[in-house]
């Protein structure tokens, strides 16, 4: 098992990515994370590296009730590579001045074989496909979203050449439990519930 070490970064109370930690470059390179070096990436808005509404709506809104002094916001979610499928814990914790600080850690891992359609020095083509940025699950239909592997058997993806590029999005099965989530917190801050942590599987 290739379990990756814990990888730590922070943002300031402008949102500006300000800290990263010696495993982030480690990370980002065994991932292809191209462009994500601690030199191009530090200063920036962390909003600059999420490109779906509903998504950056949920972290902002996780980001909003730790910096609101409630308890550490605590999920699972999916961080896969075109050889391993990952399992990562993530914490969201803020401190007096602001700062919000982000630990990811690895819960699982699993080799699979190659997925071309993960690889990002693959030939892709114009066209997207939709993945959902906390499971890894792709759309079948609105209410049917499955692995990678099964996607790519399904919709014939190499039947043809080249792939689609892949966009992220967030199936409604992570979005509902996420928002369940967060209003557990709400209410465990309210001292009426305690908050466990979402799991996506």
């Amino acid at each position: 098992m290739d379990v990756c070490p814990h990888v730590r970064y922070r943002i300031d109370r402008d949102d500006r990515i300000a800290a990263v930690n010696d495993a982030w470059p480690k990370f980002a390179t065994a991932n292809e994370g191209d462009g994500l070096e601690p030199s191009r990436i530090l200063s920036r808005s962390i909003w600059d590296f999420l490109a779906d509404d509903t998504t950056i709506q949920l972290y902002k809104s996780m980001i909003r009730q730790s910096r609101d002094g409630g308890l550490p916001v605590r999920f699972r979610f999916r961080c896969d590579s075109p050889d391993r499928r990952r399992l990562l814990a993530m914490e969201i914790t803020s401190n007096l001045e602001g700062d919000v600080m982000f630990t990811v850690r690895s819960a699982v891992e699993q080799s699979r074989p190659y997925m071309s359609l993960l690889g990002h020095a693959d030939l892709h083509s114009g066209g997207f496909l939709v993945m959902c940025a906390w499971c890894k699950h792709i759309p079948l239909s609105t209410d049917r979203w499955v692995e990678a592997e099964e996607a790519v058997d399904a919709l014939g993806l190499f039947s043809g050449s080249p792939l689609p590029a892949l966009t992220h999005g967030i199936c409604p099965s992570c979005f509902n439990a996420l928002e369940q989530l967060l209003q557990d917190r709400e209410l465990a801050a309210a001292g009426t519930v305690t908050c466990g942590a979402l799991k996506v599987t």
